[in-house]
């Protein structure tokens, strides 16, 4: 019984690990950066970076860390952070695809700005 409450404990320091890096990436991204709208090729390097982070704690929480030895012990945080770890590298795409594009294709046309 003793091992299952380590195992369960050990579980639940890297659930809050998890959530304490989510919630320090959207204060970085959000507040401090303004969703990296001026300087994207910062903001894609970060998300790159953080959402690998957020996939190998999902998986690390649903593999290695899961306590499998417990009975009834239902953990599914690995499948959140898996998720948010995906949605933080579409977020980095996305950055890539505005740093990508030419400089005339965020102005408005010429037509628009005579009417």
């Amino acid at each position: 019984m003793g091992e299952c409450l380590d195992e369960v404990n050990r579980y639940n320091a890297f659930v809050g690990v998890s959530v304490a890096l989510t919630i320090v990436v959207i204060l970085f991204a959000r507040i401090r950066h303004n969703d990296f709208a001026n300087d994207p090729v910062r903001g894609r390097m970060f998300y790159f970076i953080m959402g690998p982070i957020k996939i190998l704690i999902g998986i690390l929480l649903l593999t290695v860390l899961h306590p499998g030895d417990c009975a009834m012990f239902q953990g599914f945080y690995g499948y959140i952070a898996i998720l948010i770890g995906i949605v933080w590298i579409r977020r980095g795409t996305r950055l890539t695809s505005v740093y990508n594009q030419p400089a005339e294709a965020n102005t408005v046309p010429m037509s628009a700005e005579m009417a």
